[in-house]
């Protein structure tokens, strides 16, 4: 596959595609369903990067920019999913090194342990996995983020510098962890617009390792949430409308908002329903391989009262569950993880899955035992952020700015829907209540990344992002080279170790030969 005259100008020459051997579709079966897995025949390969084509789309850079830095860390096998996709915890191989203790646990000791090892992107990772129920990430990123701007509101910039520079390396080496669970999340989704929980699905999910199958149950149970509240919104809308409308008139009424906004989202909820319990009820192999964890949610699904929740997970879940060593603490960690693991998911609404995710984790939890939850968090901030955000001095200018980020078209018109006619997202922001920036200093303008200047052009875009990609590029080519470096130095000490071993059992066989000889 050649590139566009746009890339190949862009790139500074013809750029080609794979260098895999592309699949050859035989004619005797178009689809080649005895062979290729369905995802792959109707959507592609979805773990592979985007094609470099991609890059005349500026809706792709952000993923081209994502790969180009991390793709070493893509899973290939089945090993490495299970490895790479999940955060460990405590099972992490260097949690004995990296892992902090839960006691007495404070923001403090968190940042200072995490500044040791920043710039070791290894390590740094490390540290984030060894710690994921501990500390969530996301949880810690937003306490940098708040530490940097009350540095900044203050006028601290000193400081307000070094917090930028510890919240990059941190947002590195978080994006580097999570990125296979990113992409083996986009590969469930793929599978799941295939064939949901069809008959075929069988022989494909035949060969799934644990974290395949339980990422493609955890979004088939994320669409269930997802249209099971778009279902409860509509009947509430229903409900709202008829109850407003004369009484000779709400049966007609009633049938025809039924089938005009009740019929889609209550279909595909059910659609979703379905998918899920065939899978538990009719594929017992596969159903075994999703973790307990993901299981425990499905099976609670319709349970709404806490204690029947609580006795169901102690004295049913993990009872039978109990070969796989299943205790209610294990449990308990298991969710914490998968609670700050799923929060980590990029340009997906995951929401609802991890609120259950997380209510079921509270319900195993002793309330009493405050090292159950983020302590840390709520001692640093019990006071607030350190900070009060202001409105801006001419609101037309951040609204127009919003507007261009989104290419809605004419600012002037849209500037009328948004905010003239009506109650919008930005009507709460700017209601007058708080402080205008002139009163404050304008805080937000003291660091020079906050007025990003716009493209002008769309050529110029493509330029910017080309500088980015050759950066990106040229960052993950010299990690790989220290890393490399590392692992040479290390193989070449073992070598010399075993050559220094094999010479000392060569002198200790060469004396007792001339021992034996002697006694001769």
């Amino acid at each position: 596959m050649t590139s566009s005259p746009l890339v190949s100008e862009l790139f500074g020459g013809p750029i080609t595609g794979s260098s895999d051997t592309p699949i050859k579709v035989p004619k005797k079966d178009p689809l080649r369903q005895s062979t290729v897995p369905p995802e792959v025949v109707f959507f592609g390969e979805p773990r592979r990067p985007p094609p470099i084509e991609a890059a005349g789309d500026p809706k792709y850079h952000g993923s081209l920019l994502m790969w180009a830095r991390h793709a070493t860390v893509a899973p290939r096998t089945s090993e490495e999913r299970v490895q790479s996709v999940f955060p460990k915890g405590r099972l992490h191989p260097e949690a004995l090194k990296y892992r902090l203790s839960a006691v007495d646990l404070t923001y403090e000791k968190i940042l200072t342990s995490f500044v040791e090892v920043e710039d070791d992107l290894e390590a740094a990772k490390d540290f984030i996995s060894s710690n994921i129920d501990l500390v969530p990430s996301m949880l810690f990123m937003r306490a940098l983020t708040a530490d940097k701007l009350k540095y900044q509101s203050l006028g601290e910039l000193e400081k307000m510098e070094e917090m930028k520079r510890v919240r990059e390396k941190y947002m590195l080496a978080h994006d580097q962890l999570f990125f296979p669970l990113n992409i083996e999340i986009m590969k469930a989704e793929t599978r799941v617009m295939t064939y949901l929980a069809r008959d075929e699905l069988s022989s494909y999910a035949g060969e799934w390792d644990e974290v395949e199958a339980s990422l493609h149950f955890i979004t088939l149970l994320a669409a269930r949430y997802t249209w099971d509240e778009k279902v409860n919104q509509a009947l509430d809308r229903i409900k709202s409308r008829i109850d407003n409308t004369i009484s000779y008139m709400r049966e007609v009424l009633a049938s025809q908002l039924m089938s005009r906004e009740f019929r889609k989202p209550a279909t595909t909820a059910q659609v979703y329903e379905n998918a899920t319990d065939k899978i538990a009820t009719n594929m017992p192999e596969l159903y075994k391989k999703i973790l307990p964890e993901v299981r425990v949610v499905y099976e609670t699904y319709r349970m709404n009262d806490p204690e029947e929740i609580r006795n169901y997970i102690t004295k049913v879940f993990c009872v039978r569950n109990n070969s796989l060593g299943c205790a209610p603490e294990l449990l308990r960690e298991n969710l914490k993880r998968l609670d700050a693991s799923i929060s980590a998911i990029q340009d997906i609404n995951y929401t609802k899955f991890r609120l259950r995710v997380r209510e079921l984790y509270n319900l195993l939890c002793n309330p009493l035992d405050p090292t159950t939850q983020e302590q840390w968090y709520i001692n640093k901030f019990k006071d607030g952020y350190g900070f009060d955000t202001y409105e801006p001095d001419v609101i037309p200018t951040i609204v127009q700015a919003e507007q261009r980020i989104r290419d809605t078209g004419n600012a002037f018109d849209n500037f009328k829907v948004d905010v003239l006619k009506g109650p919008t997202n930005y009507t709460p922001l700017f209601s007058g209540e708080r402080k205008k920036g002139t009163d404050v200093g304008n805080w937000l303008e003291r660091d020079p990344d906050w007025n990003t200047p716009q493209v002008a052009s769309y050529e110029e875009r493509l330029s910017k992002f080309r500088e980015s990609y050759i950066i990106q590029t040229n960052l993950r080519m010299s990690a790989e080279t220290s890393l490399d470096k590392r692992i040479d130095t290390q193989l070449d000490g073992q070598e010399r170790e075993s050559k220094r071993e094999r010479e000392r059992k060569r002198r200790e066989l060469i004396i007792q030969i001339t021992d034996d000889e002697e006694e001769e």
